[in-house]
């Protein structure tokens, strides 16, 4: 995904990402990682936006401290990513925590994404489940007006929007199936 976002962007070298439903943070922490790791957008303005409804989880996730259960998989591949703190957790290092910006934000009132937008991708895993089909709706149709033309919609993969009229088109990247609004 990041090659093609490159290409739609390059005159503009900015990437806006926003992760919905964000939680605790942990998503929108790993996206900056993996952006500012990135060396096609070396030199890029990033930046990364998580809302939730929740004050409590925004509060967490501002703080940046993650204990054991946050982690999975190589640590190793996260290296130079935190700093050990006194709280017995690690902290997500400054660098990476200067590119998110967490809001409370209800997602089923779609119109007020625009005022954050617009975003190049919108992660949103595993929240739609939760929703009944008219919020459901409400959400997908707020994630389209924020999303920049050719900006990619990601869900979880017990999600879709197979069951919704949408505008979004389905496209394949690579092994995983994503959606698209058209460029």
């Amino acid at each position: 995904m990041i090659p093609e976002l490159c290409a739609a962007r390059r005159g503009v070298s900015r990437l806006s990402v926003l992760s919905a439903g964000c939680s605790t943070g942990e998503e929108a922490y790993t996206l900056a990682m993996i952006l500012s790791r990135s060396e096609a957008l070396r030199g890029w303005a990033l930046k990364v936006t998580g809302v939730d409804i929740s004050r409590r989880v925004l509060s967490f996730a501002r703080h940046a401290v993650y204990g054991p259960s946050s982690f999975r998989g190589d640590d190793a591949a996260w290296g130079g990513c935190f700093e050990t703190t006194a709280e017995g957790g690690r902290r997500v290092r400054a660098e990476f925590r200067a590119l998110c910006h967490f809001r409370q934000q209800n997602l089923v009132d779609g119109d007020a994404l625009g005022e954050l937008g617009p975003f190049d991708a919108i992660f949103c895993r595993n929240v739609l489940m939760y929703m009944d089909g008219g919020a459901r709706r409400r959400v997908v149709e707020g994630f389209y007006r924020a999303l920049s033309p050719g900006g990619f919609l990601l869900l979880g993969h017990s999600e879709s929007l197979l069951n919704l009229a949408t505008p979004f088109e389905l496209v394949q990247l690579h092994q995983d199936l994503v959606y698209r609004r058209s460029p």
